[in-house]
């Protein structure tokens, strides 16, 4: 049922869109999880997005494993999820080095609202990083993210885009120089 309506969803919005379709594709069910992976990409997914197991709560090596049987099965990019709100995980700096060395895993959506760590992970792994609170947009695009995977942005897509260029405009103008 749930992953038949995923992939109908997938399928149709392929249909009607010209941008790169990502599917949430994630549970605490490993199992589960490749199920959904494997699937949404048949239907056409040009990425998932697989959230870190929730309820469950596994170890540092559990989110490894978990991301690893994704991985084995992944043809398109990868998503970390990052929700402690939700999972009641906090991933280790060091369990970030060891997903980003998965050949699928190209992004984080971080929705730890931990600024200090986003900015030290994506340091270290050289993954893209996406803010994952719509309240934090502006900061995590401050240290470098590359943008929001955002629930606002459906209704309000216009500022969230105007945000992302006027930061790119200040980013790439020249500095004012003294003579």
């Amino acid at each position: 049922g749930d992953v038949y309506k995923r992939q109908e969803l997938v399928r149709a919005v392929k249909e009607v869109v010209d941008v790169p379709v990502i599917s949430g594709a994630g549970s605490n069910d490993t199992a589960h999880t490749v199920r959904m992976v494997e699937q949404t990409q048949e239907a056409g997914a040009d990425a998932v997005l697989v959230v870190m197991p929730y309820y469950s709560r596994p170890s540092q090596d559990g989110v490894v494993g978990h991301y690893k049987a994704v991985d084995s099965v992944a043809e398109r990019p990868i998503i970390v999820y990052d929700v402690p709100g939700r999972t009641g995980l906090k991933v280790r700096v060091e369990t970030y080095d060891r997903l980003a060395e998965l050949e699928h895993v190209k992004a984080v959506k971080d929705a730890t609202g931990d600024l200090a760590a986003a900015v030290e992970k994506q340091q270290r792994t050289g993954l893209a990083w996406y803010s994952g609170d719509d309240g934090l947009f502006l900061p995590f695009l401050s240290i470098g993210a590359v943008g929001i995977i955002s629930v606002i942005a459906h209704v309000a897509s216009s500022p969230m885009r105007q945000l992302v260029e006027a930061l790119s405009l200040i980013h790439i103008s020249e500095p004012t120089r003294r003579v």
